[in-house]
């Protein structure tokens, strides 16, 4: 096939417990669970050719250059040229759009990357001619997601889902997020998330750079065995259908990170 175009789109995602902190490969220092948000999307068309038109990445965002995103894509494309050598043989335009703001703390990043990342798996079937089991296909483009973006990795599904392997859910891996949908107590099947828009500005701290922050954090240890600890009290919880100690996980877990970064170096609100 010379040429083509598969189209995706995907949710951002809120953690109820959160990874916060990551080693080599995108991997998390604790796992980490969130819900999807139905109406804060990313979509996403790509389109390939095999006549390797200059220049062999393009990038738009709302129909505009977007030089920042696109260096950032193009690096994340080149790292899975292994992975997925047939991307060498097309030059490859993505147009991407969002129903939110990007940047502004509704993780974007999420959304954007496990968008591409699905979309990567299907131009794999169709350049390959191989199609792929359903449970299979979204298991590959989760860890595509993860290589660009941690929390992308959750988003590939809808409701909830956890990433990072965890002794207390023997399917867990920090490879892949896999869903948790069909655990959760009928009573939180409803709940929704509100957003509040202050600002659609770009934040002045990035995740990337949250994270990085951990690596030297004299209480990163302690969080990591505190996530674990809240992670796993959650898996009960949300089966259970507790929500006073659903809303006590919580604030707990919310109170926790935002003590983390007031007390990293440098710190931030």
């Amino acid at each position: 096939m010379k040429e083509g175009i598969v189209e995706w789109q995907s949710p951002s995602n809120i953690a109820l417990v959160k990874y916060w902190g990551k080693k080599e490969k995108q991997y998390p220092c604790n796992p980490s669970i969130s819900m999807t948000l139905r109406k804060s999307v990313s979509k996403t068309r790509l389109r390939y050719d095999s006549k390797n038109r200059k220049p062999r990445i393009q990038f738009l965002f709302e129909g505009k250059p977007a030089p920042e995103f696109e260096k950032r894509i193009a690096t994340y494309l080149n790292g899975l040229s292994h992975e997925l050598q047939f991307l060498n043989d097309y030059s490859i335009q993505i147009e991407s759009e969002n129903t939110f703001p990007h940047s502004a703390g509704i993780a974007s990043s999420a959304s954007a990357l496990s968008a591409l990342a699905l979309c990567l798996c299907s131009m794999q079937e169709e350049v390959t001619g191989n199609k792929l089991e359903t449970s299979e296909f979204y298991r590959k483009a989760s860890t595509l997601a993860r290589l660009g973006s941690g929390s992308a990795s959750r988003s590939v599904y809808g409701g909830f889902a956890i990433w990072g392997k965890s002794a207390a859910f023997s399917k867990s891996s920090d490879n892949y997020a896999i869903s948790f949908s069909k655990h959760i107590h009928p009573v939180f099947e409803s709940y929704q998330d509100i957003i509040l828009l202050i600002s659609s500005g770009k934040k002045i701290v990035s995740s990337s750079m949250g994270h990085q922050l951990m690596n030297s954090h004299p209480y990163a240890k302690a969080r990591f065995d505190h996530a674990n600890s809240n992670f796993e009290k959650s898996l009960g919880v949300l089966r259970d259908g507790d929500l006073n100690k659903f809303v006590e996980l919580l604030e707990n877990e919310a109170l926790s990170l935002h003590a983390l970064m007031m007390s990293s170096t440098p710190s931030y609100t």
